[in-house]
């Protein structure tokens, strides 16, 4: 509950924010991000954010660093980022990159957002994994391939899960270990 009202609010912080840099005449993208329970390990690792805007036929990247409180670990960084792209209307692209200390890419995020030159937009990106659509079903290796013999790789043709849930004639994950 306190993490809603706080996302709520740091979107309406954004935006009071992303306006306010209209009053001198530039073109703004304001990135929020936040990451969604599905990614706490990336938000627990993350150590910058690259952030890219693409559209206009133009590009522009810039490295935003995250601070951490130095005790428990949690970010203390503020939640957005704002970017100034003068000159520049129409759909952009906004793709966020969560990099860790050793310059790994953990995971990317990304949203379309509308310009208008001489205005500001907020791109709110959230970090998330999807579920699978078919729930988890494909590959999801049968029974861990058991019952088969070293050559069939998962046993059977069949007893892995029917071909695409458990991978062509059962191979999935099941090919180390038979026994």
């Amino acid at each position: 509950m306190l993490t809603s009202r706080i996302s709520i609010l740091g979107v309406i912080l954004t935006s009071a924010i992303a306006l306010s840099s209209c009053d001198n005449g530039d073109t703004t993208v304001a990135v929020n991000y936040s990451f969604d329970s599905t990614a706490s390990d990336v938000q627990s690792a993350v150590k910058k954010l690259v952030i890219t805007v693409t559209g206009s036929g133009k590009s522009t990247m810039t490295d935003y660093e995250l601070d951490r409180n130095p005790d428990s670990g949690a970010l203390t960084s503020l939640t957005f980022k704002r970017i100034t792209v003068n000159g520049w209307s129409g759909e952009v692209d906004v793709k966020v990159d969560a990099v860790d200390s050793s310059g790994t890419t953990l995971m990317t995020a990304s949203v379309k957002a509308q310009l208008s030159e001489h205005s500001a937009v907020a791109a709110i990106v959230k970090f998330k994994r999807e579920a699978p659509a078919d729930g988890g079903a494909t590959g999801s290796g049968g029974s861990s391939g058991s019952g088969g013999s070293a050559a069939s790789s998962g046993g059977s043709s069949g007893s892995g899960g029917s071909s695409g849930s458990g991978g062509s004639d059962g191979a999935d994950s099941g090919t180390a270990d038979n026994g």
